[in-house]
């Protein structure tokens, strides 16, 4: 990604120190970012490597509040242009918890979502479910590798989980086969719980967005927009459940499996506190960030990106550095 003019300076981005850690395939590889210099504004493309993330103490978030009611979202800032160029092929930033748009690029363009989709699953399961309940197993984590090369939290035939594992299985590495596993858990079979997934979409208002399974590789049927993920987003950042989980570097579940976030953001963007990123070869990489800094919540959803962590830094810094708060007097992260 190009720079054109002075950024704002953004915040510094720490060098992540890599442990070697956990279990997980690589993503479709869904989902896996590239080692240390993935953060870094100067990276070209992101490898399949999994537990690229550095073993550093975040405080879990607090909830973002809900925005205020409205009939539509808040409308867009008067900003014509920016100076940052992103080659991605759809963005979206808005200011939280009034849902301004800041700036987008196709910011409403249906496009495969790949694991950003698992915000939605996420969403989907959470008020339907006890953390505590127990899960039999049956979806095997190497059959799906070896179909489809997913990314996996490690599950096998047999096993008994809390639904607790699943999701943070779902949203650290990644797992599509936590998602199945919830999804059977919820409702008894993927497909019913898809169509909740898109009821709660709708509700979310998330308008253009329809999905075909609670995973994220594609399929037909499977679209989002940059503005409806970055919605989502903030969704799952005002329940405290998600919003902590998404915020956790590693977690080990009640079987051993220990797990790591793919979030690279995570400790080392100055505010980073989540969401989410995916992958897929016909969605490219895609990321929900979510920063906090002087009082403002910014969320950037960013598609069909080659250089994912660099495109999501520099518009996060253009957003804190050279915009006005949008959300006047509304409850914010500080």
């Amino acid at each position: 990604m190009r720079l054109k003019g002075d950024l704002a300076a953004g915040a510094a981005i720490l060098s992540i120190v890599i442990l070697g850690v956990v279990v997980s395939g690589a993503g479709d590889r869904a989902d896996v970012p590239a080692g240390a210099e993935a953060v870094t504004s100067g990276s070209q493309g992101l490898s399949d490597c999994v537990d690229c993330l550095a073993e550093v103490e975040l405080v879990a978030p607090t909830a973002t509040p809900e925005p205020t009611p409205t009939a539509t979202p808040a409308p867009a800032a008067a900003y014509d242009s920016i100076p940052v160029e992103v080659e991605a092929s759809a963005f979206a930033i808005l200011e939280a918890p009034c849902r301004a748009l800041l700036f987008g690029k196709d910011e409403h363009l249906p496009l495969p979502p790949a694991s950003l989709t698992k915000i939605v699953t996420a969403l989907t399961a959470i008020g339907r479910v006890d953390l505590s309940e127990e899960v039999e197993v049956t979806v095997s984590a190497s059959e799906l590798q070896q179909r489809t090369r997913s990314s996996v939290m490690g599950l096998e035939p047999g096993m008994v989980v809390s639904v607790e594992d699943l999701f943070y299985g779902l949203l650290l590495p990644s797992g599509n086969d936590a998602a199945i596993a919830l999804a059977e858990h919820v409702s008894g079979d993927v497909e019913t719980f898809v169509r909740l997934m898109n009821e709660e979409a709708e509700r979310l208002g998330m308008h253009n967005s329809s999905f075909s399974n609670p995973h994220g590789l594609g399929s037909r049927g499977m679209r989002s927009t940059a503005y409806d993920m970055a919605l989502a987003g903030m969704a799952m950042m005002r329940d405290p459940t998600l919003a902590a989980m998404s915020g956790t570097f590693s977690y080990t579940g009640s079987t051993g499996l220990r797990l790591t976030n793919g979030n690279q953001l995570l400790g080392t963007y100055a505010g980073s506190y989540g969401v989410k990123i995916g992958y897929t070869r016909s969605a490219s990489h895609t990321i929900v960030a979510a920063a906090a800094r002087d009082g403002r919540d910014i969320y950037v959803a960013v598609l069909g990106s080659d250089d994912l962590y660099a495109e999501a830094v520099g518009l996060l810094d253009w957003a804190f550095g050279s915009t006005e708060p949008q959300c006047t007097g509304a409850p914010t992260r500080g």
